[in-house]
């Protein structure tokens, strides 16, 4: 006789959103997310009594599930299962494309969704002058969410998403040379002022030794995460918490030796630019400053385009494509994908190296 396989029993337990300030009752068979409700209970202990009346109701065949095939139904269980879970600026992004996909489909049933409408809604937006790599990237938004419902029984299939891809993508901005790091350093001055333009140099040449972003290294520290130096194993490293990096990760990168050198015995935060109010500038005043200094500067690193702290990364990547393998510079980069790495900084490395070869010609 084969073996008999049951199927698992319903559970329902309680999930408090934090943003939301509510308590969300889950019903579960093994993995499976079955369904979700809302509930006005105003303590865990309430929340905790309405599901276990909705468990015993569940266990007695008393409770039949709703039947969630509406888009509607399919955009709040995905907001409460799946993106709550990330970071806040990716939830607002996928939640900005469904409703742009809203807006122009108004979709119903889900099972009506077709790809008539996907091709709609991208048409949509090339007539409002979005950038063939922004309707990329909403694409992809759409796809996941579909491809979500999916996995959960929402859909029964998947209408078919033509993803453009643009070739030959181009940096935003490029690499400076190190004369010009040199040049938008010494422009702090006449952004911030003499007495405070030592500080916004050294973040400069900090964001080029380093390949940090801007975010990581006004965090930066020597002792304290989410953003550390560590001096305990054979080689200077910095440490990032999950919580502090792009890509969601905890990493531990080496420190380049130009970098270590120029922070060899501080202690504390590492940088401290201040601002012209006499604080420690936040990240968003960081960023423009640093913008008004790029411009002050007048490296222009594309048509209409200066310099910005951004730049100073990329030239961090080109100095290093030159001294290591692409494997390598692709772990020190942080890019999730070697064609990333490939692309933006191997090819303009060969570039160089054609220059150099023809200064000998």
């Amino acid at each position: 006789m084969g073996r008999e396989v049951s199927r698992p029993s319903p559970r329902v337990s309680v999930v408090y959103r934090g943003d939301r300030k509510r308590f969300y009752l889950r019903y579960q068979r093994g993995r499976r997310v079955i369904e979700t409700q809302s509930t006005q209970a105003r303590s865990r202990a309430e929340a905790e009594r309405l599901a276990a009346r909705w468990e015993a109701e569940l266990l007695e065949g008393l409770h039949k599930p709703k039947k969630l095939s509406t888009w509607k139904d399919l955009l709040s269980e995905y907001e409460v299962e799946h993106l709550s879970s990330l970071k806040e600026k990716t939830r607002a992004r996928a939640l900005e494309v469904a409703r742009s996909f809203e807006n122009v489909i108004r979709p119903g049933k889900l099972s009506e969704i077709s790809s008539r409408d996907v091709a709609k809604w991208q048409s949509r937006m090339r007539r409002d002058k979005l950038s063939e790599s922004s309707i990329e990237s909403n694409s992809s938004h759409l796809k996941a969410l579909l491809n979500w419902g999916l996995k959960h029984d929402f859909l029964s299939e998947v209408p078919h998403i033509a993803i453009p891809r643009k070739s030959g993508r181009k940096m935003k901005g490029r690499p400076l040379s190190d004369q010009e790091i040199e040049q938008f350093a010494q422009a702090s001055s006449k952004i911030i002022g003499e007495q405070l333009a030592q500080g916004w140099s050294d973040l400069i040449l900090g964001l080029s030794n380093s390949g940090l972003r801007l975010s990581e290294a006004l965090l930066l520290s020597s002792y304290d995460p989410p953003v550390w130096t560590d001096y305990s194993l054979s080689r200077p490293m910095i440490r990032i918490l999950a919580e502090a990096d792009k890509g969601g990760k905890s990493r531990l990168l080496p420190m380049a030796p130009e970098f270590a050198s120029q922070i060899e015995g501080r202690s504390g935060l590492i940088f401290e630019p201040i601002g012209k109010r006499r604080g420690r500038a936040s990240l968003e005043n960081a960023g423009k400053i640093l913008s008004k200094i790029g411009e002050a500067s007048g490296i222009q690193v594309a048509p209409g385009k200066f310099a910005s702290a951004h730049d100073l990364r990329r030239s961090f990547g080109f100095r290093w494509s030159r001294r290591v393998m692409p494997a390598v510079l692709k772990e020190i980069m942080r890019h999730e994908d070697i064609s990333t790495t490939m692309q933006f900084y191997v090819g303009s490395n060969a570039e160089a190296t054609a220059e150099e070869l023809w200064k000998h010609e």
